[in-house]
């Protein structure tokens, strides 16, 4: 199951409930926990010793029960996305091309910039790939919806589609690429 345990605050960012344990309400906006924690030395005495694993199971849902202040500090500085399997990766870098990602927050480190500018190789505006500059595809090749990376090359007459191939990467003549990420020799789905 790819569903991810929300910590819900309302608000002015009080934490009501964590993975679904606490008190709900109509007013909760859901948040991804992405592990950066600051807290009050005082906390740590109500870790449970031994064998706590995880503060957001095993401390903040007492603490929020006692009545304790369990405060989110929701920060937005653009796009995010959990990419920890290869889908959620495609996923995220399908976003990316599809304009749904607002990556100004980047500036010029933005792989794609807000107009063509050089760092993008001209291709059909359906297309909806990245191809990096030093990236060489060779005609007749295909590529729709998928990013190449530094010094990858692409074989005549390949398909690569909804596809992320990694530097360096190779892909021979004729091969079809969808749906992967293809690092050398390796094509995770």
């Amino acid at each position: 199951d790819e569903k991810f345990n929300a910590v819900e605050a309302r608000p002015d960012g009080a934490v009501r409930r964590i993975r679904g344990i606490g008190e709900g309400g109509p007013d909760l906006v859901p948040w991804h926990f992405v592990g950066v924690q600051v807290i009050e030395p005082e906390v740590l005495d109500h870790i449970p010793r031994p064998g706590a694993k995880d503060t957001n199971s095993d401390v903040y849902p007492r603490l929020i029960a006692q009545g304790r202040l369990v405060q989110a500090a929701p920060i937005n500085l653009g796009a995010w996305a959990d990419m920890g399997t290869p889908r959620r990766y495609l996923q995220a870098c399908e976003e990316v091309l599809s304009g749904l990602c607002d990556l100004s927050a980047l500036g010029a480190e933005a792989p794609l910039p807000a107009s063509e500018g050089e760092r993008l190789r001209p291709l059909p505006p359906s297309a909806r790939a990245f191809v990096h500059p030093s990236a060489r595809v060779a005609p007749g090749a295909i590529i729709e919806g998928s990013q190449l990376g530094p010094d990858v090359v692409v074989g005549e007459e390949a398909v690569v589609r909804g596809s992320a191939v990694l530097p360096g990467t190779r892909i021979a003549p004729g091969e079809r690429v969808e749906g992967v990420i293809a690092c050398g020799e390796l094509r995770l789905e």
